[in-house]
């Protein structure tokens, strides 16, 4: 939220330097940071914080997302026993069809 937040910000000031700057009014200028730049330079700062806008939105629904999955994740194996009676046991198996490894698992 901190990024949206801060970008979003910049963006909106780098946005109202560029319309300052660029309107008929001759008592709008650009300030601070802003003033002496000219319109191209105004224009680019204004692009670089909204793309930087748009990827903090992105991040926070790709993070949001990946949350949903882990909760459900977790709800499907509430149940899932994680008893020590638990054991994998491996194999390895050659036939004239198959070759490999053959998984048992055993509860106890």
């Amino acid at each position: 939220m901190y990024f949206i937040s801060d970008n979003t910000q910049n963006y909106r000031f780098w946005k109202n330097s560029y319309i300052a700057f660029n309107d008929t009014d001759p008592l709008t200028n650009p300030t601070g940071e802003a003033e002496g730049l000219s319109s191209t330079q105004l224009d680019l700062n204004q692009q670089y914080y909204k793309k930087f806008v748009d990827i903090s939105y992105m991040s926070f629904l790709g993070v949001y997302a990946l949350q949903i999955i882990d909760a459900n994740v977790d709800a499907h194996l509430f149940s899932f026993d994680v008893s020590p009676n638990l054991s994998l046991n491996y194999t390895p198996v050659v036939s004239p069809r198959f070759t490999g490894l053959h998984f048992t698992l055993n509860i106890h």
